[in-house]
């Protein structure tokens, strides 16, 4: 398939109480990050982008992608600006490092509907999670893209809102180079973030397209030790849910 994939990894893990960045935390004994690449590869996506602080650039998990550093963690939309110079291809992929649990099949949808300025997956956030500090996503009355509203900017009603924001998005590079150094810094904070593009593309007639997902399992976010076991959990299972499968399916014959 050719896309160009660009996985954000500059977060640090300062929740976790841990001095690894969130990328290389250990998933079912596997950094994270190599759990993602393996999904995009499993689809013969092959110029795969991770942007990572220096500290990390040269990490043996990383020698088959292009690292793009990010010197100065100023937002994630400055550090997609980064790649735009590496991106070769019509579309372009965008998601955090931090979504281990994400699926072939779930890029493979998103993958499917090109033709769009911009595509992205919210998902729905079973009641237990209402109070999950995701960003959430608005639609209006005949089910297109109204809004989408980061957690800290939402009143106590819109918290329980179920349509979350997973970070997963397919842009049209030329629609990337075209308005991402656009997206204005926030004050007090001088970073610039991605979700504020979608407001830009809307603002400026592009096509937006939202694909819901109601598989909430497959975008896990992991920002605490809590979250990181149960992902752990998770991927444990269905690596042995996968392995009882093959079991289950396999002849052996004895060679005479």
């Amino acid at each position: 398939m050719k896309a160009d994939i660009v996985i954000l990894a500059g977060g640090n893990s300062s929740r976790m109480s841990s001095d690894v960045p969130k990328f290389l935390l250990k998933i079912a004994n596997k950094p994270m990050i190599r759990h993602i690449i393996e999904q995009y590869k499993l689809l013969n996506f092959n110029n795969i982008h991770i942007v990572t602080p220096p500290k990390y650039s040269s990490e043996l998990v990383l020698q088959d992608v292009n690292v793009v550093v990010q010197q100065v963690a100023n937002g994630n939309a400055n550090a997609l600006l980064l790649t735009l110079q590496y991106l070769k291809h019509d579309y372009t992929i965008v998601q955090y490092a931090d979504m281990p649990l994400i699926t072939s099949e779930e890029i493979n949808i998103l993958f499917n509907n090109k033709g769009n300025d911009v595509v992205f997956v919210a998902g729905v956030l079973p009641n237990d999670l209402i109070s999950k500090p995701y960003g959430r996503v608005f639609l209006d009355s005949n089910s297109y893209f109204d809004k989408l509203i980061e957690y800290r900017d939402l009143t106590i009603e819109q918290r329980n809102h179920n349509l979350f924001n997973t970070g997963l998005y397919m842009f049209k590079t030329d629609i990337l180079k075209q308005y991402l150094d656009t997206v204005p810094y926030h004050p007090g904070v001088k970073e610039r973030y991605i979700t504020d593009i979608i407001e830009i593309l809307k603002n400026n007639k592009q096509k937006i397209k939202v694909i819901i997902s109601n598989n909430y399992e497959n975008f896990c976010g992991v920002n605490t030790q809590e979250e990181l076991q149960n992902v752990d959990n998770i991927m444990r299972n269905r690596l042995k849910t996968r392995c009882n499968s093959i079991n289950k399916n396999n002849k052996y014959y004895k060679v005479m």
